[in-house]
C-alpha cells in the first residue's frame, strides 16, 4: 500500500491540497487452483481561492476471487465534486458497481449506477437524482433472464416560489426457458409545476 499528500500555497493565497492512497492484496494458492486479489484506490482534491472552493473525491475498488470450478469479479466506485462560489452551491455525487460470477451451472452479472445533484443559484435551487440496474443470469441449460431499470428525478424552486418537479421510471425484463419465453416493460413519467 501507499498513501501521499501534496499542498500547494500561490502567490495569490490560494491553497491546492491533494491526497491518495492506494492498496492491494493477493492470496492465491501455491499451485494456482484457487486464489482472492483485491485492489483499492482514493484520491482526494480540493482547492480555495477567495470565495471560491472545490474539493473532488474519487475512490475505486476491485476484487476477483477463482476456484477449479468458479471465478468471481466485483467492482465499486464512487465520485463526489463540490463546487461553492459565493453564493451559488453545486454539489455532485455518483457511485456505481458490478459483479459477475461464473460457475458450472452458469453465470450471473449485475451492475448499477446512481447520479445525484443539487444546486443553488441566482434565481433559483433544485436537485435531480438519476439511477440504474441492469442483471443478467445465463444457465448452461439454456435458461436465462435478464432485466433494465431506470429511474430519474428532478425538483427546481424558483426565485418567485414556484416549483417544478420531474420524475420517471421504465423497467424491462426478458426469460427463456427451453420453448418457453417472456417478456415485459414498463414506464412512467411524471411533470407538475405550481407555486
Amino acid at each position: 500500500s501507499n498513501t501521499g499528500s501534496q499542498t500547494i500555497v500561490g502567490k495569490d493565497g490560494s491553497v491546492q491540497q491533494q491526497t491518495f492512497g492506494a492498496s492491494q492484496s493477493a492470496n492465491v494458492a501455491s499451485d494456482l487452483s484457487s486464489g482472492q486479489l483485491s485492489a483499492t484506490n482514493t484520491q482526494q482534491q480540493s482547492f480555495q481561492s477567495g470565495d471560491k472552493f472545490q474539493a473532488q473525491n474519487q475512490a475505486q475498488g476491485q476484487s476477483a476471487s477463482f476456484g477449479k470450478d468458479h471465478q468471481a469479479l466485483s467492482n465499486a466506485n464512487t465520485n463526489t465534486n463540490v463546487v461553492r462560489e459565493g453564493a451559488n452551491v453545486r454539489e455532485q455525487t455518483s457511485g456505481g458497481s458490478g459483479s459477475s460470477i461464473q460457475t458450472a451451472q452458469g453465470s450471473q452479472a449485475s451492475q448499477a449506477q446512481t447520479n445525484a445533484e443539487s444546486f443553488k443559484e441566482a434565481g433559483k435551487e433544485g436537485n435531480r437524482t438519476t439511477g440504474s440496474a441492469q442483471s443478467q443470469n445465463i444457465g448452461m441449460d439454456g435458461t436465462g433472464s435478464t432485466s433494465n431499470a431506470n429511474t430519474g428525478s428532478e425538483k427546481i424552486v424558483l426565485a418567485d416560489g414556484t416549483v417544478i418537479t420531474k420524475s420517471f421510471g421504465s423497467s424491462s425484463s426478458f426469460q427463456v426457458s427451453g420453448n418457453t419465453k417472456a417478456s415485459s416493460m414498463a414506464q412512467t413519467f411524471s411533470q407538475s409545476f405550481g407555486g
